[in-house]
């Protein structure tokens, strides 16, 4: 019973038999009634508010509504909500990060150097999420200190706070990347990094820029 019926089931009751009111016993039944109608909206909101998106698998297509939820974007010192609806159709590398990962922050230079080699063939997108309890002072602080080391003369943009994507993109530990197609299909999760002009940059067609 939800607690509007309950409530309309009170006023019935009062109306039709106003003398049920002079009876303990009435009003300790219609008090449980109330108190476990209420419980269960309670409930039913919370579980509403709380209800994580189901991890995706390689080889799946990314929900439709990954596209235009937004998230809180920390760039250059300042923040700003967006969604991630700009990258769609185009291939785009989520980057999971944290401050106190070492190996997150030393990729970084590779990783801009295939950006530079092919400016125009995947977007990039770091991530850091809640579960790496960094918050908001920790990473402006990261920044301040870091901006002219590992993201020297380019702009450091990142989502904060994050408590969907992680969901979606479970893993244990960071770095972590997934790769989304042009098509919108998750193409492949690993915690190395795969931009890297050293090693090979698969998925990256040839013949831009000097190739």
């Amino acid at each position: 019973m939800t607690f509007s019926h309950a409530l309309a089931t009170l006023c019935f009751f009062v109306k039709v038999f106003p003398s049920c009111l002079r009876y303990p016993i009435v009003l300790l039944s219609l008090h449980l009634m109330f108190y476990n109608a209420s419980s269960q909206s309670r409930q039913t909101a919370t579980e509403k508010e709380i209800k994580t998106p189901d991890p995706l698998l390689v080889g799946q297509q990314i929900p439709k509504d990954f596209w235009v939820k937004k998230h809180l974007f920390y760039i250059n010192g300042d923040t700003i909500r967006k969604s991630l609806e700009e990258y769609k159709g185009e291939l785009l590398i989520l980057d999971f990060w944290s401050t106190t990962c070492a190996p997150c922050l030393t990729h970084q230079s590779d990783i801009h150097a295939v950006q530079v080699k092919y400016p125009t063939q995947f977007n990039i997108v770091m991530i850091n999420s809640t579960s790496t309890k960094d918050d908001l002072k920790r990473i402006d602080l990261f920044y301040q200190r870091n901006k002219n080391t590992y993201f020297k003369n380019r702009d450091f943009t990142s989502i904060i706070l994050d408590s969907q994507l992680q969901n979606l993109f479970p893993h244990i530990g960071n770095p972590h990347y997934a790769w989304i197609n042009k098509l919108g299909y998750l193409q492949i999760q690993t915690f190395r990094n795969l931009l890297d002009l050293n090693t090979g940059t698969p998925f990256l067609t040839k013949g831009e820029n000097n190739e």
